[in-house]
């Protein structure tokens, strides 16, 4: 098992505050209106499935006739069911240890690695979170793909492929509540502008706020990627999706666990956490999933 010892650790002439170690790239779903975050997840075991419950819809309003005065039978509803279903998803497993021996502790006053050690394993687990929900948004069968039809002839994306995908939800399609896109296809849109030589994306000068292309707010996310054989090949997803769109259900009480060995003279930490990300096939009052993508060069 990889250790930190003491040779791993430098003290610097002037005792300054360590530099906290941080993970390339930005978390782009998690913590957004798009997910629902529930930490109630119970006992449960890698692999295990699990419902997520539906209540069925009991239809639209019955007419009645509209004369009540003649003498046959009065107009009658129709008793409806009220019925519940459910969608499956499996439960996964993940974690992370680390060990640091006393001497590399004693070696320092000016920071702890056990406490930055634990900081890094929480910050893990919400990555995880993130990836695990990009990789669900991207199975959504509401798909604009513009290099297979592009629009005026281009296959990147602009202010109509946006527009389209947000009206895959048909008379839904204005709330849509977040956007998440590719670096590179961030690039592109924020170079857009109109007749005037101002830019499409709101806020794209000062750089300040949360940026909005179409109206809606984006993130940016590296994992939009789909790899071909060549570069000229890559081709990049852009996820559009509704509020509580999609659901990340784990183990809440988790806790970085720590645990002294006395033969090695060390601490270990570790984190287990159950989890398991669903994307909704419906949402709430729709008869359609709350997620779409789209496909761009």
């Amino acid at each position: 098992m990889p250790v930190t010892r003491k040779k791993d650790i430098i003290i610097p002439e002037l005792l300054e505050d360590a530099i906290k170690g941080e993970f390339a790239g930005i978390n782009a779903l998690w913590g957004s209106k798009a997910v629902k975050v529930n930490g109630s997840l119970g006992s449960t075991k890698k692999g295990e499935v699990v419902q997520v419950p539906y209540f069925g819809n009991l239809g639209e309003l019955e007419d009645l006739a509209d004369d009540e005065g003649g003498d046959g039978a009065l107009p009658a509803l129709t008793p409806a069911k009220l019925t519940m279903t459910s969608e499956e998803a499996r439960v996964h497993h993940s974690g992370k240890a680390f060990e640091v021996t006393e001497w590399a502790e004693m070696s320092i006053s000016y920071a702890d690695p056990y406490a930055e050690a634990a900081r890094q394993l929480r910050e893990a687990v919400f990555r995880r979170a993130d990836k695990a929900l990009i990789d669900v948004a991207r199975t959504t069968d509401l798909v604009l793909d513009l290099v297979t039809n592009p629009i005026d002839g281009k296959s990147t994306l602009g202010y109509d492929g946006v527009v389209k995908a947000k009206y895959l939800w048909g008379d839904e399609g204005q709330s849509v509540s977040s956007m998440t896109m590719h670096s590179k296809v961030g690039a592109d849109v924020e170079l857009l502008k109109d007749g005037d030589g101002k830019p499409l994306v709101s806020d794209a000068i000062q750089g300040q706020g949360a940026r909005r292309f179409v109206g809606v707010p984006y993130t940016l996310s590296d994992k939009l990627t789909i790899a071909g054989a060549t570069e000229a090949d890559r081709k990049y997803e852009t996820l559009l999706a509704r509020d509580n769109s999609m659901l990340f259900w784990y183990n809440g009480d988790f806790q970085v666990q720590t645990d002294k060995d006395i033969l090695t003279d060390s601490r270990v930490a570790a984190v287990h956490i159950y989890w398991l990300a669903h994307r909704y096939k419906r949402m709430p009052g729709s008869t359609r999933t709350g997620v779409a993508k789209i496909v761009s060069k």
